[in-house]
């Protein structure tokens, strides 16, 4: 799974687990070049996070219904409701999308099935 912006592809990795979640970005000191998927979360805190970041939350089909730009250590967020998809992106992604755009997620094969089975 990944996103293209300028022509740069950044990787999205899905955390579906609960360490996964849990350990996701925190005491990240070296540059972020990634991007997490959390399906199924509406709330994210961002505790002990080390760097500013990116937060778009999505509906099922990654349509756009929060965006939280510079989101800094020790916030809590909460998305509307409907929220299914929270991504957390490197600082500077969000500046390309607003509220009410789709997310040009591009999945792989193992990616696919795997969501369209957590949305069941």
């Amino acid at each position: 799974m990944h996103i293209k912006i300028n022509r740069k592809k950044i990787p999205i990795y899905i955390k579906t687990t609960f360490k996964d979640k849990l350990v996701s970005l925190r005491f990240k000191l070296d540059e972020i070049n990634y991007g997490l998927c959390f399906p199924k979360k509406r709330r994210i805190n961002t505790y002990l996070f080390c760097q500013q970041i990116d937060i778009i939350m999505t509906d099922k089909n990654n349509k756009i219904l929060n965006i939280f730009k510079n989101a800094s250590s020790e916030n809590f967020y909460k998305g509307q409701k409907g929220t299914y998809y929270t991504y957390i992106f490197p600082l500077g992604v969000s500046d390309y999308y607003v509220q009410g755009d789709i997310l040009d997620v591009v999945l792989n094969d193992s990616d696919n099935s795997f969501l369209l089975k957590s949305k069941k």
